[in-house]
Protein backbone atom coordinates (compact mmCIF):
# COMPACT_ATOMS: atom_id res chain seq x y z
CA UNK A 1 0.00 0.00 0.00
CA UNK A 2 1.24 3.35 -1.25
CA UNK A 3 2.07 5.59 1.91
CA UNK A 4 -0.12 8.16 3.35
CA UNK A 5 2.06 10.92 2.00
CA UNK A 6 2.50 9.53 -1.22
CA UNK A 7 -1.43 8.18 -1.58
CA UNK A 8 -2.71 11.71 -0.05
CA UNK A 9 -0.36 13.26 -3.18
CA UNK A 10 -1.80 10.89 -5.58
CA UNK A 11 -5.24 11.85 -4.63
CA UNK A 12 -4.95 15.74 -4.81
CA UNK A 13 -3.25 15.19 -8.35
CA UNK A 14 -6.63 13.53 -9.27
CA UNK A 15 -8.71 15.89 -7.92
CA UNK A 16 -7.08 18.79 -9.32
CA UNK A 17 -7.07 17.00 -12.62
CA UNK A 18 -11.13 17.26 -12.36
CA UNK A 19 -11.00 20.96 -11.49
CA UNK A 20 -8.49 21.37 -14.43
CA UNK A 21 -10.83 19.74 -16.87
CA UNK A 22 -13.78 21.64 -15.54
CA UNK A 23 -12.35 24.80 -16.46
CA UNK A 24 -10.68 23.79 -19.77
CA UNK A 25 -13.65 22.47 -21.19
CA UNK A 26 -16.07 25.13 -20.17
CA UNK A 27 -16.60 28.53 -21.42
CA UNK A 28 -13.16 29.00 -21.15
CA UNK A 29 -12.29 27.20 -24.09
CA UNK A 30 -15.27 28.47 -26.32
CA UNK A 31 -13.78 31.77 -25.37
CA UNK A 32 -9.99 31.29 -25.64
CA UNK A 33 -8.04 32.62 -28.36
CA UNK A 34 -6.31 29.79 -29.95
CA UNK A 35 -2.90 30.22 -28.32
CA UNK A 36 -4.90 29.55 -25.41
CA UNK A 37 -7.07 26.40 -26.49
CA UNK A 38 -3.64 25.05 -27.54
CA UNK A 39 -2.50 25.61 -23.77
CA UNK A 40 -5.38 24.39 -22.58
CA UNK A 41 -5.51 21.30 -24.43
CA UNK A 42 -1.92 20.99 -23.29
CA UNK A 43 -2.51 20.75 -19.91
CA UNK A 44 -5.57 18.43 -19.94
CA UNK A 45 -3.11 15.92 -22.12
CA UNK A 46 -0.60 16.49 -19.53
CA UNK A 47 -2.94 15.36 -16.52
CA UNK A 48 -4.09 12.51 -18.41
CA UNK A 49 -0.93 11.49 -18.93
CA UNK A 50 0.01 11.91 -14.99
CA UNK A 51 -3.23 10.36 -13.91
CA UNK A 52 -2.78 7.33 -16.15
CA UNK A 53 0.81 6.94 -14.77
CA UNK A 54 -0.65 7.15 -10.90
CA UNK A 55 -2.88 4.63 -11.75
CA UNK A 56 -0.57 2.41 -12.62
CA UNK A 57 1.47 2.78 -9.67
CA UNK A 58 -1.23 2.76 -7.44
CA UNK A 59 -1.86 -0.86 -8.86
CA UNK A 60 2.29 -1.10 -8.18
CA UNK A 61 2.31 -0.39 -4.72
CA UNK A 62 -0.84 -2.48 -4.05
CA UNK A 63 -3.52 0.28 -3.92
CA UNK A 64 -6.25 -1.07 -5.95
CA UNK A 65 -8.72 1.62 -4.16
CA UNK A 66 -6.27 4.87 -5.53
CA UNK A 67 -5.45 3.48 -9.09
CA UNK A 68 -9.56 2.95 -9.53
CA UNK A 69 -9.86 6.68 -8.33
CA UNK A 70 -7.36 7.48 -10.89
CA UNK A 71 -8.50 5.43 -13.86
CA UNK A 72 -11.89 5.96 -13.49
CA UNK A 73 -11.35 9.76 -13.77
CA UNK A 74 -9.86 9.41 -16.74
CA UNK A 75 -12.57 7.36 -17.67
CA UNK A 76 -15.16 9.58 -17.21
CA UNK A 77 -12.81 12.57 -18.65
CA UNK A 78 -12.29 10.14 -22.07
CA UNK A 79 -14.79 7.86 -22.42
CA UNK A 80 -12.58 6.61 -25.70
CA UNK A 81 -9.50 5.88 -23.92
CA UNK A 82 -8.58 2.10 -23.54
CA UNK A 83 -5.40 2.34 -21.93
CA UNK A 84 -7.86 4.36 -18.63
CA UNK A 85 -10.41 1.41 -19.41
CA UNK A 86 -8.03 -1.54 -19.11
CA UNK A 87 -6.11 0.34 -15.75
CA UNK A 88 -9.62 0.87 -14.36
CA UNK A 89 -10.35 -3.03 -15.44
CA UNK A 90 -7.48 -4.03 -13.78
CA UNK A 91 -7.63 -2.14 -10.52
CA UNK A 92 -11.49 -3.12 -10.24
CA UNK A 93 -10.36 -6.59 -10.33
CA UNK A 94 -7.92 -6.39 -7.61
CA UNK A 95 -10.87 -5.00 -5.46
CA UNK A 96 -12.26 -8.56 -6.71
CA UNK A 97 -15.23 -6.15 -7.75
CA UNK A 98 -16.03 -8.19 -11.17
CA UNK A 99 -19.26 -6.27 -11.71
CA UNK A 100 -17.24 -3.11 -12.07
CA UNK A 101 -14.66 -5.33 -14.48
CA UNK A 102 -18.24 -5.51 -16.29
CA UNK A 103 -19.15 -1.88 -16.28
CA UNK A 104 -16.03 -0.25 -17.39
CA UNK A 105 -15.86 -2.91 -20.46
CA UNK A 106 -19.71 -1.90 -21.55
CA UNK A 107 -19.05 1.66 -20.71
CA UNK A 108 -15.64 2.17 -22.77
CA UNK A 109 -17.30 -0.51 -25.68
CA UNK A 110 -20.80 1.46 -25.78
CA UNK A 111 -18.35 4.95 -26.15
CA UNK A 112 -16.39 3.64 -28.61
CA UNK A 113 -19.49 1.68 -30.80
CA UNK A 114 -20.99 5.20 -30.29
CA UNK A 115 -18.53 7.92 -31.53
CA UNK A 116 -16.19 5.92 -33.60
CA UNK A 117 -18.32 2.79 -34.67
CA UNK A 118 -15.21 1.11 -33.82
CA UNK A 119 -15.29 -2.59 -31.65
CA UNK A 120 -12.33 -2.51 -28.81
CA UNK A 121 -8.74 -3.33 -29.25
CA UNK A 122 -8.32 -7.32 -29.12
CA UNK A 123 -6.11 -6.24 -26.43
CA UNK A 124 -8.64 -4.82 -24.30
CA UNK A 125 -11.07 -7.91 -24.98
CA UNK A 126 -8.31 -10.44 -24.28
CA UNK A 127 -7.88 -8.60 -20.34
CA UNK A 128 -11.60 -8.30 -20.20
CA UNK A 129 -11.88 -12.29 -20.97
CA UNK A 130 -8.86 -13.18 -19.16
CA UNK A 131 -10.28 -10.77 -15.83
CA UNK A 132 -13.34 -12.66 -15.93
CA UNK A 133 -13.07 -15.83 -16.40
Amino acid sequence: MATDTARDLMLAISRLGADVHASALGNAVVDATADERARLLAVEDSYLNLSLHLAELALAVDDAALAAVCARRIAEWDPLNEVACRLLMRAEAARSDLSAVRAAYAACAAARREFLDADLSPETQGLFRALTA
